[in-house]
């Protein structure tokens, strides 16, 4: 899934932490660390002291109280979880991040270079064959998880579906957010919609 823009959150969901990095090995995990510090160092000033897990930190209207719920609750046990992040990559819901202000349009040139491969050595550590992503039909997030998906297939078994809402009309900065949590919500409980409130929902694979 996606982050978002709005990160005024401030009370930690979770008692134990994780990182992307236990699921990295040692040569991805260097790699994966200094592109992060690449992006902090070209955008210091968007960088701020809050920290706290990722999925406590985002609030927007994607991050609704159900669905932190249902991360914060079966994270691991029922389902794995990455968040796509413009000033992070990927991060674990309960890995610790500061608060920054970095649309992911300005760094996915960056990100399309690394997150495929970054991605496809964590899914090797974890055994893991099938993925699916949410993300937003026009954002520079879709771009990336096309260019994952393709790598993915040309090196890797896996397979990966994306979903996106395929929403015509005013307002979609404010509904489609709120589709896309309950369509994730639907997808971690083991069901595949073909719509959202009317919405229809696209797969591609």
């Amino acid at each position: 899934m996606q982050c978002c823009r709005s990160k005024r959150g401030r009370t930690e969901l979770f008692r134990d932490r994780g990182s992307i990095f236990q699921s990295l090995d040692k040569i991805k995990s260097i790699e994966f660390s200094e592109a992060r510090s690449r992006i902090r160092s070209k955008y210091p000033d968007r960088f701020k002291d809050t920290c706290l897990s990722a999925l406590s930190l985002y609030d927007g209207t994607l991050y609704s109280s159900e669905l932190k719920k249902e991360i914060t609750n079966n994270l691991d046990d029922k389902f794995d979880l990455l968040i796509m992040s413009g000033g992070y990559g990927l991060v674990r819901p309960d890995e610790i991040i500061e608060d920054y202000d970095i649309n992911i349009s300005k760094t996915s040139y960056y990100w399309k270079r690394y997150l495929p491969i970054i991605l496809n050595s964590y899914l090797k550590s974890k055994g893991i064959n099938e993925i699916d992503g949410v993300f937003s039909q026009s954002a520079a997030y879709m771009n990336i998880a096309r260019d994952i998906q393709s790598f993915l297939k040309a090196n890797s078994s896996v397979q990966f579906r994306i979903f996106y809402l395929d929403f015509h009309g005013g307002g979609a900065q404010r509904i489609v957010p709120d589709l896309q949590s309950e369509l994730l919500l639907k997808l971690f409980r083991g069901k595949t919609p073909h719509s959202i409130k009317d919405v229809p929902v696209r797969i591609e694979t």
